[in-house]
């Protein structure tokens, strides 16, 4: 699969996954999430 440079460029990722016969929806939705980190590394 062929992706935009721009991975936010809604339009272009809808189309690049219509080519390969998939529908692209952008949904709110609520999840649960863990993160891990390492407490040895710094932002």
């Amino acid at each position: 699969m062929d992706l935009p440079a721009d991975l936010m460029d809604m339009a272009q990722l809808k189309r690049s996954f219509e080519k390969q016969g998939l529908r692209l929806v952008k949904e709110i939705r609520k999840i649960e999430v863990a993160i891990i980190t390492d407490p040895k590394t710094t932002n």
